[in-house]
């Protein structure tokens, strides 16, 4: 998220890139934060625990600064389904690991399905950001499946365990590819769901490390990793430039009064 910020205040910034801070540092804070212009960027930690934690902070934090006008974006990294490694995947949907466009949240012992939805406008505006030609890179509107685990929960068989073979997730994958899943994360069920119930608007743009058909393993260099990791940042800054000024929706955000905020 520092190499984000960088780009983002090289890109829209009157100030250099390097006044970028970490305004998170020296506290408890579990996420880094960055701020600029009128962009935060923060970090989070692995699966919807880490990414559950993050926004109910960021939701609360924005309530009191009275931010009623926001749009979320996630960026990040995936496993590919059927597609070329290092594609860019805007999400459209979101299924958990039980193929539900949902995310179980249990609360004193009875599950809850909250919804995931994203908005499909900024899913095609984000889109619309890419020139293949130029950036030499594709990004693509596409399903996206969110486990509760790397291993088992995406029926992988490098890990310590594996009640399956190959062929049984060789017909798992193929059932993906047919819903239209292009790839494979631990995070967006929970963030679309919860960006949802707050009445925010939300994209989710991952890149591709590997495609899940052929293998399990990453096989790409670090180099290589490494610039496909950028490719979500430069279609999101772009997008921001192109954006920062015109105001998002207006709906206020769905905030529960009686939540206090964390010290």
């Amino acid at each position: 998220m520092e190499e984000f910020a960088r780009l983002l205040a090289k890109d829209i910034s009157q100030s250099k890139e390097n006044n970028v801070e970490n305004l998170a540092r020296g506290g408890n804070s579990p996420y880094a934060m960055y701020k600029v212009e009128d962009v935060l960027i923060l970090s989070h930690s692995l699966g919807a625990p880490s990414i559950s934690i993050l926004l109910n902070e960021l939701i609360k934090l924005m309530h009191h600064a009275h931010c009623n006008s926001m749009t979320f974006i996630r960026i990040g990294q995936s496993g590919g389904v059927g597609v070329r490694p290092g594609t860019v995947i805007v999400s459209e949907q979101v299924f958990d690991a039980q193929l539900r466009n949902s995310h179980e949240v249990v609360v004193m012992g009875k599950p809850q399905l909250w919804p995931t939805k994203l908005n499909g406008q900024l899913a095609k505006d984000l889109i619309d950001m890419n020139m293949p030609a130029n950036d030499g890179f594709e990004a693509i509107a596409g399903h996206t499946m969110s486990t509760n685990d790397f291993y088992e929960g995406q029926f992988r068989l490098d890990g310590a365990f594996a009640d399956y073979n190959e062929v049984d997730k060789q017909v798992f994958l193929s059932q993906l590819v047919e819903k239209g899943i292009r790839n494979i994360e631990m995070e967006s069920t929970a963030f679309a769901a919860i960006t949802h119930k707050a009445n925010i608007r939300s994209a989710i743009v991952c890149v591709t490390n590997l495609n899940r058909l052929n293998g399990d393993t990453i096989t790409a260099t670090k180099e290589q990793l490494d610039v496909w990791d950028r490719r979500p940042q430069k279609l999101v800054s772009r997008f921001i430039q192109q954006n920062l000024n015109i105001p998002s929706s207006t709906t206020k955000v769905n905030f529960s009064p009686n939540s206090k905020t964390t010290q």
